[in-house]
């Protein structure tokens, strides 16, 4: 994916590789699973891969995909956006700015890993991680824990800030 855009076939129908990638960016994005993105979720996906999209342009891209006006995007509206882009160069040309930082989706194998990293660490089992579940792991692993990026982490990845 890293180094493709949508591109159709002799009748007109999204390459079903690069679909099936898409799909795997959707449902990474889908951090819930209930089949659409919101604002929220497509600005903490760019949030993860470092992208510095501005809230009007995430606003935007939801205004223009969300064909049923709810304020959110499903995988049908979603395809109808990549065929646009698919035909239009103007718009592979903005696909083209967002490919390098997809190059690296993490995989099922990967997200299975997270999960047992992340129950590791959630020694009372409350789902929730915070300074010193991290800074414990860490230091069960024979870390070094710098204490500012632990704090800095947390700080980041905490998008409800409780």
């Amino acid at each position: 994916m890293k180094d493709r855009l949508p591109t159709l076939d002799s009748a007109g129908n999204l390459n079903q590789n690069e679909m099936q990638e898409y799909r795997e960016l959707f449902d990474f994005a889908d951090t819930n699973h209930d089949g659409n993105l919101d604002f929220t979720k497509v600005k903490n996906m760019l949030r993860r891969i470092n992208d510095t999209s501005d809230d009007k342009g995430v606003d935007e891209w939801i205004q223009k995909n969300d064909f049923n006006k709810d304020k959110k995007v499903t995988w049908d509206e979603m395809q109808k956006e990549l065929k646009t882009v698919a035909k239009t160069p103007k718009m592979k040309a903005l696909y083209q700015k967002l490919k390098t930082p997809l190059a690296h989706i993490p995989t099922a194998a990967e997200l299975y890993e997270y999960k047992e990293l992340f129950d590791f660490a959630d020694d009372n089992h409350d789902g929730k991680l915070n300074f010193h579940k991290i800074q414990k792991m860490l230091q069960t692993f024979g870390e070094k824990v710098n204490e500012t990026e632990v704090a800095n982490w947390v700080g980041d990845s905490d998008s409800n800030k409780d």
